[in-house]
């Protein structure tokens, strides 16, 4: 009985691999990310002040991040155990794949069914990012022309309103703080959208300390917008995806060309899902006459799939993916040797 036992266990390269694989699972179905903010009065922006990261179940292995310095914890015990019971499901497996399968070599083709699964995945992650969000890996960055300013005439946040016939047009914001959304790009990356620019022109010491509460010599920006053809289409009866709110900066470059640039969010196109425009309009000083050089756009949600990028997709696509396939494989693979048989 005992040999039977310690023959069961005895590691293979099958139940190395199998062992590995549902580490990889295990770790990414059962971690966690938790933050704690400081408090603050209202009207100013929370600072994260602790990330405390468990890594499986119970959190065996811990990171906590505090004012920048990390500290890991083990707990020793449950680690072992969370080994102990990974390394048992490992030789189960893997005396089912070989009794079932009655592979040559188990373990290589185990190993390629995981490398297969992974790519696969892999792909399809990045499709969706693209499909979603608008881009394959990450965001892009501002627009190139941006780092070419040399002065920046003013800040003037916008927004849009409707006439009663349905007519858009863009109008000055009053209520508006340049360094609270400098601070508020910071501290929310996945939320730094019009911020962007800003950014960019706060870092090259460009940037104005007030915003502009006008539009100074600037024909109808919302037909300019139009005419791009930026502007993404929206789900039937998300009719208010145009009412676009962001910022216009009126700029120069180095050879004094006047370059306009948009930073804008969208309404809703689905639910949760909204679109982000970038755009740069480039004229002469003298005139008010603007020619749309390049935008871009992509999309983010809002109490929906924040923060699921690529890498977050692909990794449950691969779990999933490796999760439900030992059960269809150990099920094909006995129903073939039914067939067999009879």
């Amino acid at each position: 009985m005992l040999k039977s036992i310690l023959n069961f266990l005895k590691p293979s390269a099958l139940v190395g691999v199998l062992f590995t694989l549902l580490l990889l699972v295990y770790s990414v179905l059962f971690s966690s990310v938790s933050y704690t903010t400081s408090f603050t009065p209202p009207g100013e922006f929370a600072e994260v002040s602790r990330i405390e990261s468990a890594y499986g179940f119970g959190g065996p292995i811990t990171v906590t991040i505090v004012n920048g310095t990390a500290t890991r914890t083990v707990h020793w015990p449950l680690l072992l155990l969370t080994l102990a019971v990974a390394y048992l499901f490992a030789a189960i497996l893997a005396e089912l794949l070989t009794r079932a399968t009655r592979f040559r070599h188990p373990a290589r083709a185990c190993a390629l069914f995981a490398l297969a699964t992974v790519t696969i995945t892999f792909f399809a992650a990045i499709g969706f990012s693209r499909w979603e969000w608008g881009y394959f890996f990450s965001r892009p960055g501002p627009l190139a022309e941006i780092h070419d300013v040399t002065a920046v005439t003013a800040v003037i946040p916008v927004s849009t309103v409707a006439d009663s016939d349905g007519t858009r047009g863009i109008v000055p914001m009053t209520e508006y703080s340049i360094a609270e959304e400098i601070a508020r790009g910071r501290q929310t990356p996945y939320y730094c959208l019009q911020q962007r620019l800003l950014l960019a022109l706060d870092t090259a010491g460009l940037l104005p300390s007030t915003h502009a509460v006008e539009l100074p010599d600037l024909p109808a920006l919302f037909p300019l917008i139009q005419a791009t053809g930026i502007l993404a289409k929206p789900e039937p009866s998300y009719n208010e995806s145009d009412l676009l709110q962001g910022v216009v900066i009126d700029t120069h470059n180095r050879s004094g060309e006047r370059l306009l640039f948009l930073g804008l969010t969208g309404r809703e196109l689905s639910n949760d899902h909204y679109p982000y425009y970038e755009m740069v309009f480039s004229g002469t000083p003298d005139t008010n006459t603007l020619s749309y050089l390049r935008g871009q756009r992509f999309f983010y949600d809002i109490a929906g799939m924040e923060g699921m990028e690529w890498y977050g997709i692909w990794a449950l696509l691969a779990c999933t993916g490796l999760v439900l396939s030992i059960p269809v494989i150990l099920l094909l693979a006995f129903q073939a040797r039914g067939r067999s048989k009879r």
